[in-house]
């Protein structure tokens, strides 16, 4: 999940530039919901795995989301502070 997640925070980043940031947020909380209950239900450690970096890609889309965010809510003299709030909550 820790590579997927690393790989693919890249593409997640570039979606996030480029489409409305509410709309991946929201599709990937339920692509990650879907996929965590499909783990589950896996037959075979092939399905696993490639159910779990489905999971590490809905997760590595959360960041880029959140940065943006932080960018766009607070003063670039409170920006630092509020990304250290975050990572330190997650």
């Amino acid at each position: 999940m820790v590579v997927s997640a690393l790989l693919l925070s890249l593409v997640a980043g570039r979606l996030v530039d480029l489409h409305n940031r509410r709309t991946i947020l929201v599709f990937c909380v339920c692509m990650w919901s879907v996929l965590t209950a499909l783990c589950g239900t896996a037959d075979s450690f092939r399905e696993l795995v490639m159910f779990r970096f489905g999971v590490g890609f809905a997760e590595a889309s959360v960041l880029p989301i959140a940065w943006s965010w932080m960018g766009d809510y607070f003063t670039s003299r409170h920006i630092p502070r509020a990304m250290s709030v975050f990572v330190c909550s997650s």
